[in-house]
């Protein structure tokens, strides 16, 4: 990695007074590490490659589900033979503010509250097993989300993960 001051590597997430931004699209991968201030939650529908995580390496394939945990260093790469078929989406959310409208869901904000800690590790699963459930999940809800859109979306991800 190239040596550069690490607020470099920040990419700010504009939220824009909503706890959640929500986009599911084909797109290019970004080449270079970055971090965010709020909680990345990736999701590969098509395509693969590699994601870093904290100098871990994670294969990335249809089905696998990645959090990576605010001020946490990744990259994502896509294989050169998958770029062009690449599907992807990805939830940035306002852990804080996410937390408060969880209060009454006890077990999902817990989990919430560990996969968002600052400083811990990213969280991977495959979960190809379910692909189409989370498939016709994520096409239930459209941008842009409100408190009880998101909170619902992470209720009925959280029941297909594992643990």
């Amino acid at each position: 990695m190239r040596d550069t001051p690490t607020s470099d590597l920040l990419e700010l997430i504009a939220l824009n007074d909503t706890v959640a931004s929500f986009s599911r699209l084909f797109a290019n991968t970004v080449r270079y590490h970055n971090w965010h201030q709020c909680l990345e939650i990736l999701y590969v529908e098509e395509g693969f490659g590699v994601a870093i995580v904290d100098n871990r390496h994670y294969t990335m394939r249809p089905g696998r589900l990645f959090f990576f945990p605010p001020f946490t260093l990744h990259k994502v790469m896509v294989d050169e033979q998958a770029e062009a078929i690449y599907r992807r989406t990805i939830i940035h959310l306002d852990q804080h503010a996410v937390l408060k409208i969880l209060r009454d869901f006890p077990q999902t904000r817990q989990r919430l509250e560990r996969l968002s800690r600052r400083g811990g590790e990213a969280w991977v699963a495959d979960l190809a097993h379910c692909h189409h459930h989370i498939d016709h999940l994520f096409s239930c809800y459209k941008p842009p989300m409100n408190g009880e859109s998101i909170a619902s979306l992470l209720i009925g991800l959280f029941a297909m993960r594992p643990g």
